[in-house]
């Protein structure tokens, strides 16, 4: 992988045929599995690790394929919640390097990274003979390299304005392309929808005549309470009524519990209303909301667009709604930064702005011109460690400080607390002594 990210440099074209040909060539294009597919803008990973983590409950075989990743690549591609060992990764990765070996000579047909690490996926699943395979959408969906492969079920979560240059400027226009993973009569789960996206998603599913069921029409959900260890959730989906006990804090995160469990409800196994309480009471997915201590408390989220960010001040206010909050921020250059800092800023007192090692880090300086026009009380830090450390030093007791922006510095917040090696690859920077 090191020399896919650091030497070759694919010709990037936006359709199917690279990566199609690459399925072919390692015999993937019939999946021997049951295949879940999901799209949207946000929980498009916390749906599936709910929906992994039910049907392992169940006793099944179960490949989850997300991204990105905090600490390591591996991360991306596990099996029964479990990250693929170095060995596994090695094995399919050496499959994977024969097919451009053999196309060196065709720069168009060298598959980028995302391409490389898909195709890895489903080439394990089917080595490591899962019963399930879920497929999260990298980016948009009709167009997404995980788009190439027949799916059964196909999940839509909240779509909201994100990746625009690419996707479009309006949701109708991004709906279209996360409804492009919509292929066939089969099941279609939807969460709830602003209109227009909800009209382009019904559209979809009317043209190939698949049945859609949707989250606050078929499916109902409330949040009987919530505090910092959890939330109760009831579910009342068009087969059955559910009491969960869901470790992932957020009213978001009560939401796309209602779209996974609906979504298991359409996958042809005998599981039970027992077996769905249970697995999605046992589901974990770092780096959401996730408490690392208290006195002051130091929280992660990996809010990286405005929606995500909405939904974080959200949270923050209903757990902690007098409380002074300090924000580590940090956001990759890409993303929508003026709306991100509004949205910041609504419930920020303090930011200490941060560098992430990673090379799309939008710049301390840039990042500061734009809380300075909100007249947020904003000061560069550079390094995550050193701002946790200085906002530690500096919090009473009730303080809350939140860690968010991007998965790039909540996984370096983690790795400070929890001793963790930064990952290492070509295209970052050497890391920070």
């Amino acid at each position: 992988m090191e020399r896919m990210a650091g030497n070759i440099q694919p010709e990037y074209k936006y359709d199917l045929s690279r990566m199609s040909r690459l399925a072919d060539y390692l015999g993937l294009m019939q999946p021997p599995h049951f295949t879940v597919h999901i799209a949207g803008t946000k929980g498009k990973g916390s749906v599936a690790s709910m929906i992994a983590s039910i049907i392992q409950a169940n006793g099944y075989r179960v490949g989850l394929y997300t991204s990105p990743h905090l600490h390591t690549f591996r991360e991306r591609i596990r099996i029964n919640g479990a990250p693929i060992s170095e060995a596994l990764f090695a094995e399919s990765l050496g499959r994977v390097w024969s097919y451009i070996e053999d196309n060196n000579h065709n720069e168009i047909a060298l598959p980028t990274t995302f391409e490389m690490l898909t195709s890895m996926a489903m080439d394990i699943f089917k080595y490591e003979e899962v019963d399930v395979a879920i497929l999260e959408v990298g980016l948009g969906g009709r167009l997404d390299a995980t788009n190439v492969f027949p799916s059964d079920v196909a999940v839509i979560t909240s779509i909201s304005l994100d990746h625009t240059a690419i996707l479009g400027s309006t949701l109708s226009e991004i709906a279209s392309e996360k409804a492009g993973i919509i292929k066939k009569a089969q099941p279609v789960i939807s969460a709830p929808q602003a209109l227009e996206a909800s009209a382009v998603i019904e559209m979809k599913c009317l043209e190939v005549k698949a049945e859609l069921l949707q989250v606050n029409c078929d499916t109902s959900f409330d949040q009987v309470y919530s505090d910092l260890s959890g939330q109760k959730i009831e579910i009342t989906t068009p087969n059955d009524r559910y009491t969960i006990s869901l470790p992932l804090l957020g009213k978001h995160q009560a939401e796309n519990a209602a779209v996974a469990i609906t979504a298991v409800e359409q996958m042809p196994f005998n599981i039970t209303r027992e077996i769905i309480e249970s697995g999605i009471n046992k589901v974990k997915w770092d780096g959401r909301f996730q408490v690392l201590r208290t006195s002051p408390y130091l929280i992660v989220d990996g809010a990286h667009n405005p929606y995500s960010m909405e939904k974080l001040g959200i949270t923050i206010s209903d757990h902690f709604p007098e409380s002074n909050v300090t924000v580590i921020f940090g956001a990759s250059k890409d993303k929508q930064l003026d709306l991100l800092a509004s949205e910041v800023s609504a419930f920020a007192d303090q930011v200490y702005v941060v560098n992430s090692r990673h090379p799309r880090s939008a710049s301390p300086a840039t990042v500061e011109d734009v809380f300075s026009n909100y007249g947020t009380d904003v000061e560069i830090m550079q390094e995550t460690d050193r701002a946790i450390d200085r906002a530690l030093r500096s919090s009473e007791q009730n303080h809350v400080i939140i860690v968010t922006g991007s998965l790039f510095v909540v996984a370096e917040a983690l790795e400070w607390y929890f001793g963790i090696p930064p990952e290492w690859y070509p295209e970052l920077s050497l890391p920070k002594s």
